[in-house]
């Protein structure tokens, strides 16, 4: 039993030891703990919590997705980018010091707050549905089974959702030909104020009016814009907050003309 016991403490050991690797710490951490500034730029250009990554723990140990981000909603970390010999996307936690600014705590923690939610939905069912968009074409859960669905939540004041427009359209056509993608999205606006917002903007994904309710209720839903994508049996995929996500998710990063620049979601309207 003795020896049984020392086996498994061996390979424990030798399991943490072997997820250990080497990587390069992208920024400092000392000026960004006290500079909230310096901290939303850093994380603006570094970090996202919504694409897959590879976290790393204060002990240079690989961790899950989930428990990086419930340690980071605790505040008392940040996440700097690492680069990997393997290139993959990773992020390490790092521990605040007690003279940190308190402000760079409070985003970080809305940010994982943020991400967490967007994780918990990974793997459920999308809530179900029967739209109506501007042309009148109805849109169901039955309707819709065995179709991947790409739907956007925006409003027309939105600046970011509606900077992204020309992408997402050039994300429409190169899927035109496949009839198993669905794009839809879900307006807060009212038909009258959607018509004339689009007479002068093209926008190739179908679009359906005031839809506040479904999308604060149902999908609670925070930040503007929000992308789901839901796969052919109805579950969703993921929850991303810009099209360059988006992109990456649907390996069609080649279609970006964006600049390097992500831009935060502004608030929802009140």
């Amino acid at each position: 039993m003795k020896i049984n016991i020392i086996l498994g403490v061996l390979l424990l050991f030798s399991s943490c030891l072997n997820d250990k690797q080497e990587f390069v710490i992208i920024g400092h951490m000392e000026s960004l703990e006290n500079d909230s500034q310096k901290w939303v730029t850093y994380y603006n250009e570094n970090i996202d919590l919504n694409v897959d990554f590879l976290g790393v723990d204060e002990r240079s140990i690989i961790i899950s997705k989930e428990l990086f981000l419930q340690e980071l909603a605790s505040g008392e970390y940040l996440p700097l980018k690492i680069k990997r010999k393997d290139s993959a996307e990773a992020y390490q936690l790092f521990k605040m010091s007690d003279s940190s600014n308190k402000s760079v705590s409070h985003i970080v923690k809305i940010r994982a707050k943020i991400a967490m939610n967007h994780y918990s939905y990974e793997g459920k069912y999308f809530p179900e549905f029967n739209f109506e968009d501007l042309e009148g074409n109805s849109f169901s859960t039955n309707s819709l089974k065995g179709k991947t669905i790409i739907l956007k939540c925006w409003f027309v004041a939105c600046k970011p959702c509606v900077e992204e427009m020309p992408i997402l359209n050039k994300i429409v056509n190169k899927r035109r030909k496949s009839n198993d993608t669905i794009f839809v999205s879900l307006a807060l606006d009212s038909k009258p104020d959607l018509e004339v917002f689009l007479k002068n903007t093209q926008f190739n994904y179908a679009v359906i009016p005031n839809q506040n309710s479904f999308i604060s209720d149902s999908l609670n839903v925070q930040m503007f814009p929000t992308h789901f994508i839901i796969n052919k049996d109805g579950k969703i995929k993921k929850v991303l907050n810009n099209v360059r996500d988006l992109l990456k998710v649907l390996d069609l990063e080649h279609l970006s003309t964006l600049n390097n620049n992500r831009r935060s979601p502004p608030p929802p309207p009140m």
